[in-house]
C-alpha cells in the first residue's frame, strides 16, 4: 500500500487509459447514438413491410416529409 508509481509508470499509464476512453469515444459511442436515432424513428412509424428480423418502414420527418428507414422487427411489436 505504501508504494507510489514511478513518474515514467504513471505517464503511460494516464497515456493507456486515454487512449482506451479515446477508442471508445470514436468508435462505440457514435453507434449507440446511431442506434438510439433509429430507434426514436422505428417507434413512429406508419408503415412497415418486414421480411424476417428486419423490416424497411416509412414515417414522417422534422418537415412532413416521408423517408425511409431499416427497423428491426423486435422493435414493431
Amino acid at each position: 500500500m505504501g508504494e507510489f508509481l514511478s513518474i515514467k509508470k504513471f505517464i503511460i499509464l494516464q497515456l493507456g487509459i486515454m487512449l482506451m476512453i479515446f477508442f471508445g469515444y470514436a468508435l462505440i459511442l457514435p453507434q449507440i447514438k446511431s442506434d438510439c436515432s433509429k430507434i426514436d424513428l422505428c417507434t413512429g412509424t406508419i408503415s412497415c413491410d418486414c421480411e424476417n428480423e428486419l423490416c424497411l418502414c416509412k414515417y414522417y420527418d422534422e418537415d412532413g416529409n416521408i423517408k425511409d428507414v431499416e427497423c428491426p422487427n423486435n422493435y414493431l411489436d
